[in-house]
């Protein structure tokens, strides 16, 4: 005759109120639930498995595991495996939860599952009442992996580090290659391989270099995509030519914004760049952020036009009538009235240069009263590294009124440089003027 074991049994009521006895055992007739005692716990530990009153296919396991199903629109298909896992879920269904406290805050969230001891509402993410989410969490309840709704995956949710390892032993070039592929299908469900990032070894020593290839799918690669860009282990970044494509940066937003390359070096004051840019059809080249070196004008209008504003350059005349210059030596002309000077480097009738370069330099002088019985008239352009000089022969029938005599020059100067312009007049009576018409220009040329 077959032997029937009945545990003690009773109604959720009956069960809370109980106290059984260490390792008694005894049977939840309104949830279908098994409990498990200690001797001092009221309502035992609950066990128990399988479909629940008030809901079809529910699992759990652990004490206060989905203790609070709705009774008139009880969730299903629910499983909860762990002390207080899906402890508020009253009307969600399909929800996985395994973990002490696993989803015990979640109540009308559905398809969800959680691994690990994640609440439904720690570290700034709050799935109470959302659904088809899943969280791989720690024993904190700290999220560290989440896929949302929408299949977009945050690893490590507020700290994030994402950690490929190759643990293949060489030092080959290419070799220890860690890879992200980015597959895609046509619209006859063709599959190919859009994109690829590749980390690996660069060179062939016993080393620690990395370098990083991003390869793109020209229309025709299939699942083999063309190498584009290789940022190699000395920082420097190659776009290849096979592509024979360029480096683009774009802001569609606006082309009134313009877009930028900003480069710094090692050596820069902290927060100055050098920038390349392009704005309402012209590009631009910065130094220090603010100083506009370079302007090439694009459009319709004056298209090609280069134009550098802040480039060295002065023009400078002289303020009212030299008079009489003294003879028999070289007279320092008084050009002190400026009519542009960009860069400042102009002052006291002398340009000094700001930076070593080329720079035309360029003299012409008006002279009234030029007395013919001098022996001759040199004009000097005098600078730091050498002395530039025409001649003037004023052997005429009278006296000038009025005589122009003028010199250019391509010179190279050093840093600091100056450079000034004199008059020699060789004999006669110091009867000759400078007038205000004269003028002393300069530029830096390269």
């Amino acid at each position: 005759m077959a032997i029937q074991v009945q545990l003690r049994r009773g109604t959720a009521t009956q069960n809370n109120a109980f106290t059984g006895a260490i390792g008694e055992v005894s049977f939840d007739t309104t949830n279908n639930q098994l409990r498990v005692h200690d001797g001092s716990t009221a309502g035992g530990f609950k066990i128990g498995t399988g479909n629940f009153p008030t809901g079809t296919n529910n699992v759990a396991l652990g004490n206060t595991a989905l203790d609070s199903l709705d009774a008139s629109s009880p969730g299903g298909n629910n499983t909860a495996v762990g002390h207080d896992a899906l402890t508020a879920n009253s009307t969600a269904s399909f929800n996985t939860a395994i973990g002490v406290s696993s989803g015990s805050l979640i109540t009308t969230g559905q398809k969800n599952t959680i691994v690990g001891s994640f609440d439904g509402n720690e570290s700034g993410l709050d799935i109470r009442t959302s659904s088809n989410y899943i969280v791989l969490s720690d024993g904190d309840g700290n999220p560290r992996l989440i896929i949302d709704d929408n299949g977009n995956v945050d690893i490590g949710h507020e700290t994030t580090e994402l950690k490929l390892k190759n643990t293949t032993h060489e030092d080959t070039e290419g070799g220890r290659e860690s890879k992200l592929t980015f597959q895609g299908e046509q619209s006859g469900g063709e599959v190919s391989v859009l994109a690829e990032i590749e980390v690996s070894h660069h060179g062939t020593a016993d080393d620690q270099k990395g370098k990083i290839q991003i390869k793109v799918n020209d229309g025709n690669d299939g699942t083999s995509p063309t190498l584009s860009t290789q940022i190699g282990s000395d920082g420097g970044v190659h776009i290849t030519p096979e592509l024979q494509s360029p480096l683009i940066v774009e802001n569609p937003a606006s082309a009134s914004q313009g877009a930028y390359i900003k480069i710094r070096d090692g050596n820069s004051t902290a927060g100055q760049y050098t920038w390349l840019g392009r704005s309402t059809n012209s590009t631009y080249i910065y130094a220090n952020n603010n100083d506009l070196g370079m302007q090439i004008t694009g459009g319709s209008s004056g298209a090609g036009i280069v134009t550098m504003p802040n480039q060295p350059s002065f023009l400078a005349q002289l303020g009212s009538l030299q008079q009489n210059l003294a003879i028999n030596g070289i007279r320092t002309i008084l050009f002190d009235t400026e009519r542009f000077d960009v860069g400042g480097n102009y002052a006291s009738n002398t340009f000094t240069a700001p930076v070593t370069g080329k720079y035309q330099l360029n003299v012409e002088l008006r002279l009234d009263n030029v007395d013919t019985a001098a022996t001759y008239l040199h004009l000097y352009l005098i600078t730091s590294n050498r002395t530039y000089f025409t001649i003037m022969d004023p052997n005429f029938s009278s006296d000038l009124a009025y005589h122009s005599i003028s010199t250019s020059v391509l010179a190279d100067m050093d840093a600091n440089d100056t450079a000034y312009v004199g008059l020699y007049v060789a004999n006669g009576a110091a009867q000759t003027d400078v007038n205000q018409d004269s003028n002393f220009s300069g530029i830096l040329v390269g």
